[in-house]
């Protein structure tokens, strides 16, 4: 028995002039020119390793559509060329690249470095496990047993004074500067490698939904309100529309201007059986004991061969 994931993306202009959100649904994202349009993706995933994501590109004029279309397609040669997608280096590389890449739109466009850029939120789903990797303060949050448990932690001004204790996450949801990211795609580089975040790998469960959003979701519904929107019982491609379209209407409730608005929602309905995840498991630690005999059998015979050659030249 193996993984079986239900998947739907909804992305929405919201209040603004154009949609500089983008998505990846393990294969599909929005090309450049669909984006102002908006979308709506679903389908349902077999494959042992599938990949998800959000962009939400920032810029001015068309840069931020630039950033997070790039972003998407990048994720795409990744996902089809990478042997290891799920490797934690290999995450670090491509995000570090893709940003690189980001950089270059905006000093080809004659901006300074940095001018334009995308957040990027990318959960990574195995056949009994799952792993996260960011940049910014797009989302991605776990639906599991009725509790809702957010996975990231934003790379933002109010993130880094709640960490400090100078505000508390009630504060920060309504700060005037939560919108102020401190990493980005596409942000000058320091030290060569962006700065993201890479999880850990933890076990799935059935049952398990997953949200991956833009901060048009989370800007306008609180993590209480998520909780509510997400209904376990309906599918998600419903999920992905109903969060979308309730951060909307709170938006307008509030008198604001929505930002463009992307969510992407992960319904597992099956994965590996625990007993062959043991089993995997069992033949990786068996290779790597296997691989620690052999060196140790080459070191000695290396040794032998060198005390063999000493004797001759005596």
């Amino acid at each position: 028995m193996g993984i079986k994931v239900e998947a739907a993306a909804y992305s929405s202009i919201g209040g603004r002039k154009n949609n500089e959100d983008n998505f990846y649904l393990n294969g599909p994202y929005l090309k450049q020119e669909q984006m102002d349009r908006g979308g709506k993706v679903a389908g349902s995933n077999e494959q042992r390793l599938q990949v998800y994501a959000v962009f939400d590109g920032m810029g001015g004029g068309d840069l931020g559509e630039y950033a997070s279309s790039y972003a998407a397609g990048e994720l795409k040669k990744y996902h089809d060329s990478c042997e290891h997608v799920d490797n934690a280096d290999n995450l670090r590389g491509f995000l570090t690249e893709a940003s690189k890449g980001i950089d270059k739109i905006a000093l080809e466009h004659g901006l300074r470095s940095g001018a334009c850029g995308s957040t990027a939120a990318i959960l990574i789903i195995g056949d009994w496990w799952y792993r996260t990797a960011h940049v910014g303060d797009s989302r991605i949050y776990l639906l599991r047993g009725g509790e809702l448990q957010r996975l990231t932690k934003d790379q933002s001004e109010v993130q880094r004074l709640v960490d400090e204790g100078k505000i508390t996450l009630d504060a920060a949801w309504s700060h005037p500067r939560k919108n102020v990211i401190t990493h980005h795609l596409g942000m000058p580089l320091r030290t060569g490698t962006l700065q993201s975040v890479i999880g850990d790998r933890a076990p799935l469960q059935v049952g398990d939904c997953f949200l991956i959003c833009s901060d048009g979701v989370s800007d306008n519904l609180r993590d209480s309100m998520i909780r509510e929107a997400l209904d376990p019982s309906a599918s998600a491609e419903e999920n992905a529309e109903n969060v979308a379209r309730q951060a909307k209407q709170n938006a307008d409730k509030m008198g604001i201007e929505s930002d463009n608005i992307t969510a992407v929602v992960l319904k597992v309905r099956q994965v590996a059986g625990s007993g062959e995840a043991a089993r995997r498991v069992r033949r990786l630690q068996a290779g790597q004991r296997l691989l620690a005999v052999l060196s140790a059998l080459f070191a000695l015979g290396a040794a032998g061969s060198l005390y063999y050659l000493l004797r001759l030249l005596r």
